[in-house]
C-alpha cells in the first residue's frame, strides 16, 4: 500500500446586515459566489451567459504578466509601438521604458489600455501573441465559455467571457500574492519615466469602506459596448470568497449587489473542521497479524466550507471487511466522503499502527518457551 499525501486543503449596514438565502436578489444580468480554496460554487444567477467584460479584460493581461515577469523587469516599447488610444490616460510611445510593477498599477489603478499593450509586449514581444497566450491560459484555467481578443478590454466582436469564468479568473489572481496585492491596493506612487505618477484605485472608496474583510476588488464601468461589471474578495472569519457581477445597470447597485452577494456566503457558510488528525473512523479486523485488528484514521485535520445547517457532514466511510498483514503505519486501507449539499470531498484513511506478518516459527518458539517454562517450574 501506498503512504498518504493529504492536500487540502452603498451603506455600511448592508455590509454586515444578515441575509438568509431566500432574501438574495441580484437584478444584475449574472453573477456568482465562490469559495477562494476549493473553487465550489455557492451562488449563481446566468453563471454561464456570455456577456462582455469591458475592461475586466486587463485582470488576465495582469495575472499573465505577474506569473511570466518580476516587479522590476523593465519593458522596453519597440518603435513600432503605437498606442490603444492617444486619449488613454499613461500615455507611451515607441523607445519608453517602464518597469512591469509601474505598468500593472497604471493599468489597474489608471485603467490605463496602454500600459495593459505594454505589458503584452513585455510578455510575448506581440499583443497578437499575449492574445493566442490569454486565451490558453483561460483554457487552463477551465474558463470553458471565454474568448480573449485584445488584451486591454476595448470593443471588439467576440470578446466575451461570463460570471462564472470570471470567478476562476479572479480566483487566480487572488492566489497569485503579487497581483493580488495591486487589486487591494487603492492609492499607489509609482516612478513613471522620469517622474513619479499618483494613481488611485477607481474602487478605492469601496476598498477602504470595507477594508475590514474586503482583500480585492475590480469594476468595469458601462460602455456602448458592456454593461456595469464587477470582481471582488473577501474574508470573514477563514473563509475567503470570490464575487462577480455582470450586467449591471447602475454603478451604486452594483457595489450594493456584491455586498448582498459576499454578505450571502459569510453569513451562510462557515469554515468548519469536520475531522482531526488521528481521528478513528473504524476498526477492522487484520488477517495473519500480530495484532488481531486495526484503527482506520485521518492523517490530517480536515476543515471546509459548510452550510451552517449542516449538523452531519460525513456521508460514508468506505473501509474493506478485513486486511491483510503486514500494514505499515500509514498506509492507505479506506477513505471517508464528507457532503455539504451537492459539493462532496473524499479523504484516505489511513493505517494507525504498523501490524507485522503473524509468522509460524515465531508462534511455534513462543509455544516452545511456554513449554519450558513451565517444565523448569
Amino acid at each position: 500500500m501506498k503512504k498518504v499525501i493529504f492536500v487540502f486543503v452603498l451603506l455600511a449596514v448592508l455590509a454586515f446586515s444578515a441575509i438568509p438565502a431566500q432574501a438574495l436578489e441580484i437584478t444584475s444580468g449574472a453573477a456568482v459566489l465562490i469559495d477562494m480554496e476549493s473553487g465550489r460554487v455557492l451562488y449563481s444567477q446566468n453563471p454561464d451567459q456570455p456577456l462582455p467584460p469591458g475592461g475586466l479584460n486587463k485582470l488576465m493581461t495582469g495575472l499573465l504578466a505577474a506569473e511570466n515577469r518580476a516587479l522590476d523587469y523593465t519593458v522596453t516599447l519597440p518603435m513600432s509601438y503605437s498606442p490603444v488610444s492617444d486619449t488613454s490616460p499613461s500615455g507611451l510611445k515607441g523607445g519608453d521604458s517602464r518597469t512591469v510593477e509601474a505598468l500593472l498599477y497604471a493599468m489597474l489603478l489608471h485603467r490605463s489600455s496602454n500600459a495593459a499593450k505594454a505589458l503584452a509586449i513585455g510578455v510575448s514581444d506581440s499583443e497578437k501573441n499575449f492574445t493566442d497566450l490569454m486565451n490558453r491560459r483561460a483554457a487552463e484555467l477551465g474558463m470553458k465559455n471565454t474568448y480573449w481578443l485584445n488584451p486591454y478590454g476595448t470593443k471588439d466582436d467576440g470578446q466575451l467571457t461570463t460570471a462564472y469564468d470570471l470567478a476562476l479568473l479572479t480566483r487566480a489572481v487572488m492566489q497569485n500574492e503579487v497581483f493580488a496585492a495591486v487589486m487591494g491596493t487603492g492609492y499607489k506612487v509609482v516612478p513613471w519615466g522620469t517622474a513619479m505618477e499618483e494613481y488611485t484605485h477607481p474602487d478605492r472608496t469601496f476598498l477602504d469602506t470595507y477594508k475590514s474583510f474586503i482583500t480585492g476588488a475590480r469594476t468595469a464601468d458601462r460602455v456602448g459596448w458592456a454593461d456595469y461589471c464587477m470582481v471582488a474578495a473577501g474574508e470573514k472569519s477563514g473563509v475567503k470568497l470570490v464575487g462577480v457581477i455582470m450586467g449591471g445597470s447602475s454603478n451604486s447597485g452594483m457595489y450594493e449587489e456584491m455586498l448582498d452577494l459576499l454578505n450571502y456566503g459569510f453569513n451562510n457558510y462557515s469554515l468548519t473542521k469536520v475531522g482531526v488528525k488521528g481521528g478513528k473512523l473504524g476498526t477492522l479486523d487484520v488477517v495473519g497479524g500480530r495484532a488481531k485488528t486495526l484503527d482506520a484514521v485521518l492523517a490530517e485535520d480536515v476543515s471546509i466550507l459548510l452550510n451552517r445547517d449542516n449538523e452531519n457532514p460525513v456521508k460514508s466511510i468506505s473501509l474493506p471487511q478485513e486486511l491483510k498483514a503486514p500494514i505499515a503505519k500509514g498506509d492507505v486501507i479506506g477513505s471517508v466522503t464528507y457532503a455539504d449539499g451537492e459539493f462532496e470531498i473524499t479523504v484516505d484513511l489511513i493505517a494507525a499502527e504498523s501490524v507485522p506478518r503473524h509468522v509460524f516459527w515465531e508462534t511455534f518458539w513462543q509455544a516452545l518457551k511456554r513449554i519450558f517454562s513451565v517444565w523448569i517450574k
